[in-house]
């Protein structure tokens, strides 16, 4: 049975990131993106699985100049 206290409105809007813990799988993270695509299409959002971390530039530039992938932080 579905506990009603558990249940949370959503809201999605463009530029939202939905974070999910490290041990969820991927599987759910990925229905779950799909899932919001089908009920707004067109919406722009992130699933992310695992903790996020703030990067700096200067870090990106040092630690990480050679990783193709941040090539961004060089821009």
């Amino acid at each position: 049975m579905i506990d009603v206290n558990q249940i949370r409105r959503l809201r999605p809007q463009d530029g939202d990131v939905f974070v999910f813990s490290a041990d969820t799988p991927f599987e759910t993270a990925n229905e779950f993106g799909e899932a919001l695509h089908l009920a707004l299409p067109g919406i722009k959002c992130l699933v992310v699985q695992g903790e996020l971390e703030p990067l700096d530039r200067a870090m990106l530039s040092t630690e990480h100049a050679d990783s193709s992938w941040l090539g961004w932080a060089h821009a």
